[in-house]
């Protein structure tokens, strides 16, 4: 039983990784954005609140 045991242990633990490596390999470099022209952070802020809250107006 503890053989047994064991070896589901083993398995569990080399899906464990695999399951890690196949999520890293899907993780891209972080690119930080360049912005060519000046943003009112005021407006752009306004706006998405309006976006993402569902405002009507």
């Amino acid at each position: 039983m503890a053989k047994q045991n064991d070896m589901i242990n083993e398995e569990n633990a080399l899906l464990q990784n695999a399951n890690a490596g196949e999520l890293s390999e899907l993780k891209k470099p972080f690119v930080e954005p360049a912005i060519s022209v000046p943003v009112d952070v005021l407006e752009a802020t306004t706006f998405f609140q309006a976006v993402t809250s569902g405002a009507t107006n």
